[in-house]
């Protein structure tokens, strides 16, 4: 249940305002490189197209904990229908409709868009404690408590983001941006040879709208786990 409200939280949070149809950042195309740093190490390559609507994560790891490092290779993969998370390794992922999100996202009059994304920033204790460079962007920088995560973004796109949960904190630093670039189609698709399963989203347990999403937000401790 926590894990679906912070999914839905982390992904309709727009810094900028969104359309309709899921707009999140305010450039068409982009390909972000990062560095990860910290008790995970490893890198993350991000492609997007038609402004967020379709995005690709691909995301190398290793993990260390008690002198066992654990490595792994993994994708996410959505677009306006659908989030995909696969496990490159074990050539398994699942597929969850994001219907919900867009029929939260669906009763927001358009003059309500503008200020959607600073509401729900709030609702999860984030402030925006000032402005710093990274790659020649100018990026605002907002603390998000709730999820005890400072990121750095511009434009809407994450360029860094630092995340401390359960005594580990982890650095996402990109060291490459290309803006407005063309995107393969092949990207944003589902490599050969992955057995999809589809999982479905118990809907008594979600919010119906936007004022129940706020008070879950509230309410919920995010640093337990479950």
């Amino acid at each position: 249940m926590k894990k679906l409200v912070l999914l839905i939280a982390m992904l309709v949070i727009p810094f900028t305002s969104y359309s309709i149809d899921l707009k999140k950042y305010q450039i068409k195309s982009g390909i972000i490189e990062q560095k990860i740093e910290g008790t995970v190490t490893g890198t993350q390559t991000t492609y997007f197209d038609d402004y967020g609507i379709k995005e690709a994560t691909y995301t190398k790891n290793t993990m260390k904990i008690l002198g066992i490092s654990k490595s792994t290779e993994t994708l996410t993969i959505s677009d306006k229908d659908w989030t995909i998370d696969i496990n490159l390794d074990e050539k398994t992922g699942t597929r969850v409709s994001n219907k919900v999100i867009k029929d939260m996202l669906d009763g927001i009059a358009e003059k309500d868009y503008e200020r959607f994304g600073e509401e729900m920033l709030k609702k999860l204790g984030g402030k925006k404690v000032g402005n710093e460079v990274i790659l020649g962007k100018n990026c605002e920088v907002w603390e998000i408590k709730k999820v005890n995560t400072t990121s750095w973004i511009y434009k809407g796109i994450a360029l860094k983001s630092v995340v401390s949960m359960m005594g580990m904190t982890t650095n996402y630093t990109a060291t490459s941006f290309q803006e407005n670039v063309p995107i393969p189609a092949e990207k944003f698709q589902v490599p050969k040879g992955i057995k999809i399963t589809d999982e479905e989203i118990n809907k008594e347990d979600m919010p119906v709208n936007l004022e129940d999403m706020f008070k879950m937000l509230q309410e919920i401790e995010f640093e337990e786990d479950d």
